[in-house]
């Protein structure tokens, strides 16, 4: 089976990544990057694509995708690496809206996964940060273009805080020095797992969740905490995805 990725260079995508390359049902990854995958040299089924602009894809680079089964979306700037506001809208909403709808056209069946975040729905519209306001947004904009999209099947993926501390195979690929919003996060992290456990992802887990949504069959999800008729889980939502396996 043949699969997209994107992000592969960051902490989700590191994920995704690992067992993506170790799952024999996945046949084919094309990753679709700025830069080169360490992660991915020596793979033979994964095949990284340089590209700058992830809004455009050339007839070349469709054809040489037809037939795809899916895609997990783990790509999107920090807010602190853009000039603006708008340019990190444009990057976290806009960007893989316009793929998902390219992508629609590559199969008759094909699922589109984005890794979202929890707590979106905690939020006003009007008082939501603005990480979360872009996911809520692109939440909106994918499950729309999928109901009007007969091809197309988006699932929203919410983890809160995600812990790789034995996920020993994606360590050497995880971004060095690691930025300060992660350090705060990964001091946090402890904490959670003792008084909120449902509030802590495995990225083994997290990542096994991406995939098995990217080449399952689209299906509306039955598991106890999906939500938005089946195209969205949270943490509970993840745990017992990862159980019913």
């Amino acid at each position: 089976m043949h699969l997209i990725l994107t992000g592969a260079t960051g902490f989700v995508g590191s994920a995704a990544l690992d067992i993506m390359l170790n799952n024999p049902a996945v046949t084919r990854i094309s990753i679709l990057s700025r830069r080169p995958v360490k992660q991915a040299e020596g793979h033979e089924k994964a095949v990284v694509i340089l590209k700058e602009d992830m809004s455009e894809y050339s007839q070349e680079i469709l054809d040489g995708l037809r037939g795809v089964h899916g895609c997990v979306w783990a790509m999107g700037p920090p807010l602190m690496s853009v000039k603006n506001r708008a340019e990190y809208d444009y990057a976290h909403i806009d960007i893989p809206a316009i793929a998902a709808e390219k992508f629609s056209s590559l199969n008759d069946n094909f699922n589109f996964v984005f890794v979202s975040h929890e707590g979106i729905d905690q939020y006003s519209e009007r008082l939501r940060p603005a990480n979360l306001d872009v996911k809520a947004r692109l939440e909106d904009r994918l499950l729309k273009l999928a109901s009007d999209t007969p091809s197309l099947n988006v699932f929203s993926v919410r983890p809160a805080a995600i812990t790789a501390n034995t996920h020993d195979a994606i360590k050497p690929y995880i971004k060095q020095p690691i930025p300060l919003t992660k350090k705060i996060a990964n001091a946090i992290t402890p904490l959670l797992k003792w008084f909120a456990p449902h509030m802590v992802t495995s990225s083994e887990d997290l990542g096994s969740a991406l995939v098995q949504l990217a080449i399952g069959d689209g299906a509306d999800l039955k598991v106890q905490g999906a939500t938005h008729g089946g195209r969205v889980i949270g943490t509970i939502g993840i745990a017992n995805l990862i159980t019913a396996k």
